[in-house]
């Protein structure tokens, strides 16, 4: 499970054992978070027009995904390539 702040803290919990497993810190308020199909990657996406791709094993970012605008939604498809939807 991923639960994302508005002071841009993303954990990934581990729901069996009621505790979290990683810390994605986005930089701004955080909009939204998405665990990839394989669960080896987080994209992070939110206030100040980027998305950030995490390394969930490493918990290090992999790349940003600038933008001028704020970003509003963003998902993996099913071949895991990244789509990304902005205002």
């Amino acid at each position: 499970m991923l639960c994302h702040t508005d002071d841009g803290t993303v954990l990934l919990w581990d729901i069996a054992q009621e505790q979290p497993v990683g810390n994605f810190s986005h930089e701004t308020f955080a909009f939204g978070a998405v665990l990839s199909h394989d669960e080896t990657r987080v994209l992070t996406w939110g206030v100040g027009g980027h998305a950030t791709l995490w390394d969930v094993a490493q918990q290090q970012s992999i790349r940003t995904f600038d933008h001028l605008n704020t970003v509003t939604d963003a998902v993996f498809c099913s071949e895991e390539t990244l789509y990304r939807d902005w205002e």
